[in-house]
């Protein structure tokens, strides 16, 4: 339930519990566990991931445009000279 809180993979965080425990049967369960932590991660942060993204300063888009994003045309940020490779 921790890394998927964390990461936010919960569907990968349950196959990986089903397969680790061998038992069909505990699937909703551990279904059930991912999932919760899941959205109570959500409800406190951002995940793991999304937090390393803004710490190394890596190239990331917003879900959201942000103002300069909105008010800007096509015209406007895209170049004349197009190379084709």
């Amino acid at each position: 339930a921790m890394m998927a809180g964390s990461g936010r993979i919960c569907l990968f965080m349950t196959v990986v519990m089903v397969e680790i425990t061998n038992d069909l049967q505990m699937a909703p369960p551990i279904a059930i566990a991912t999932l919760t932590a899941v959205f109570i991660g959500n409800k406190f942060n951002h995940g793991y991931y999304h937090e390393q993204i803004h710490s190394q300063n890596l190239p990331f888009v917003e879900d959201e445009p942000d103002e300069l994003q909105e008010a800007a045309a096509i015209e406007e940020v895209m170049g004349r000279d197009v190379v084709v490779l």
